[in-house]
């Protein structure tokens, strides 16, 4: 078993059929069937499973998987870190950023390596904290945003704001209460939460915690479906503050604040510790901390 061999068998992963890992990697179908038959017969295991619509990732395959991207991902930055010594950062440095900052993120960040290291190539990735948190450890992500609680502990990482969460919905039921508003509070208001969402989860456990009995009459996962639900005048959310700054007006909508410490969310950008910190990865990083701080400065207190 060799990198070339990792490398084929994570295409067919990811491909989800012998084909497209044939046209993704421009090798001949037969040869990576021999490939794939060559690695089961070393492993003495089935990595995948043959079926009429393609192939399905046995337990064993997933296991492998995981170790195959993180291989990969460590050759890759070996590579880029030798390079390096000629003076350049150079080399993919993937960084998997936040649904509620990516439509004012996303495309400078994108530029901004593009402009200041162009030698690397940025690849972007979207997600809640928790899709991002797995990706990272699973070694596909060089970087990722992460959201706490404020009362969390968490690994070492980079903390780049905190923010708390806002009501969000028509006026008459955000003005129910005076600004900020406590928890308790939310109680007699009907609310849209999505279990999707980790702010909303963070919600919930608060609330349970302390036996506080929320009215929850339904959920939406997409944040304009969400508002535009809100907007006729039937429920309210709660959204982070920068996100509901930016889009609450925009949707005819007002907003407030809560006071609760513990629902404050701390976000922060961690990177994998598996691999080797390139000059690249570090000098993306930095890139992201400085454009958010600079297009958040204006939402956050």
């Amino acid at each position: 078993m060799d990198i070339r061999h990792l490398r084929y068998f994570m295409a067919m992963v990811e491909g989800g059929s012998l084909s497209e890992a044939s046209r993704r990697l421009h090798v001949a179908q037969p040869a990576l069937s021999q490939r794939l038959a060559d690695l089961e017969q070393e492993l003495e295991v089935q990595l995948f499973v043959r079926g009429p619509s393609g192939i399905a990732v046995t337990e064993a395959g997933t296991e492998l998987y995981a170790r195959a991207a993180a291989i990969v991902k460590q050759l890759e930055s070996a590579r880029a870190a030798v390079r390096e010594k000629a003076g350049h950062a150079q080399g993919c440095v993937s960084i998997g950023i936040l649904k509620s900052v990516a439509p004012i993120v996303a495309t400078p960040l994108y530029l901004a390596i593009k402009q200041e290291l162009p030698a690397v190539t940025p690849e972007i990735v979207v997600g809640y904290s928790d899709e991002l948190r797995q990706r990272l450890r699973a070694s596909q992500l060089d970087i990722a945003m992460q959201v706490h609680a404020a009362h969390e502990k968490c690994a070492p990482a980079t903390l780049l704001y905190r923010e708390r969460l806002c009501l969000v919905g028509p006026r008459p039921l955000v003005d129910l209460h005076p600004a900020p508003i406590r928890l308790e509070q939310l109680s007699g208001i009907p609310l849209i939460l999505s279990s999707m969402q980790p702010s909303h989860r963070m919600l919930r456990e608060e609330a349970a915690r302390r036996g506080v009995a929320l009215d929850i009459v339904g959920g939406i996962e997409d944040s304009k479906a969400l508002l535009d639900v809100c907007a006729t005048g039937t429920a309210a959310t709660l959204l982070a503050e920068s996100v509901a700054a930016r889009r609450a007006g925009n949707a005819g909508l007002a907003y407030a604040p809560l006071d609760e410490p513990r629902l404050t969310r701390q976000v922060v950008v961690a990177l994998n510790d598996s691999v080797m910190k390139t000059g690249a990865i570090i000098a993306a990083e930095a890139i992201l901390a400085r454009l958010l701080r600079e297009r958040l400065e204006a939402t956050l207190p």
